[in-house]
């Protein structure tokens, strides 16, 4: 995956009356500018007490900056992911997605084995930033321990730097 080109197509599930709905994670993007957040698995300490809580608390500044869809994915089964989000009221507007199948995630090239922290095969730690299903940016931890490039602050900077470089308008003379 690269910036300027589109999401893949890919099948993800949330709960519907305790019961498992999937679809097409493009159909959530069509239409909004979103902040995808992806975590190893659900529950993590990394992911539980820092990741997603500083993205929820800076929602404000995401939603200034044009941003109106947050999506949090995890190769985890649906009821699982429902417990999750649960632990993070401050989040009630993110839509917390299973990749149980981990159809997203592989198709993006997003997997790693994690065997010495007992998670086996999961997702890395990223952070994808489109426009409809278009990429505009896409960091990717170097290991699920850290977050460095995916944490709020370093999505709000790329943010900030993104948008003044399009305040100026380049003249030849």
């Amino acid at each position: 995956m690269n910036i300027g080109e589109d999401i893949p197509s890919a099948h993800v599930a949330i709960l519907d009356n305790d019961l498992p709905v999937s679809f097409d994670i493009r159909n959530l993007l069509t239409g909004h500018r979103c902040l995808i957040i992806g975590a190893p698995q659900a529950f993590t300490p990394i992911c539980s007490k820092t990741h997603v809580p500083e993205i929820a608390c800076d929602l404000e500044r995401y939603r200034a900056l044009g941003f109106d869809r947050f999506l949090v994915i995890a190769p985890d089964n649906p009821w699982t992911m429902k417990a999750w989000q649960r632990h993070f009221p401050e989040a009630e507007e993110f839509i917390f997605l299973s990749d149980g199948n981990m159809d997203f995630v592989r198709t993006c090239g997003l997997t790693e084995r994690c065997a010495g922290l007992f998670l086996g095969e999961c997702s890395k730690r990223y952070v994808i930033q489109t426009t409809g299903t278009r990429i505009e940016h896409i960091d990717v931890e170097e290991s699920v321990l850290v977050v460095s490039r995916t944490g709020s602050q370093a999505q709000l900077h790329s943010l900030v730097d993104t948008e003044s470089d399009s305040m100026f308008e380049i003249v030849d003379a």
